[in-house]
């Protein structure tokens, strides 16, 4: 699945340490990475509660090349209504290095200090 981002939204910094959450926002959707602190799953939504998929942190894989975000999902625990397991996300040049940052918290692998 193709997601042309116009905007990314980050939870509260400050609040990662209980709850992380990233939203890419186009004109007409939404894709959503959410995780508690003390969980091991993501969920990823696409524009509606009820279009999701859940993979653990540790096997959460990606790699961003261009202003592209790419994900390939593998070993779902839950999945309803989600369209492809293969994702790439392009956002705009300039956010590359807050959503590494915010994709660490989001892991479980954001290094304190």
């Amino acid at each position: 699945m193709e997601f042309n981002s116009q905007k990314i939204i980050y939870s509260t910094k400050a609040n990662w340490d209980e709850i992380v959450n990233i939203t890419f926002v186009s004109h007409e959707n939404y894709l959503s990475f959410n995780t508690l602190a003390y969980e091991d799953e993501i969920e990823i939504e696409w524009n509606d509660q009820v279009n999701y998929v859940s993979v653990l942190k540790s096997d959460f894989k990606f790699e961003i090349v261009d202003k592209q975000l790419h994900l390939k999902l593998t070993d779902i625990i839950n999945q309803n209504n989600f369209p492809d397991l293969s994702l790439c996300i392009h956002f705009r040049n300039g956010e590359e290095n807050e959503l590494k940052i915010a994709l660490a918290a989001l892991t479980g692998r954001l290094k304190e200090g």
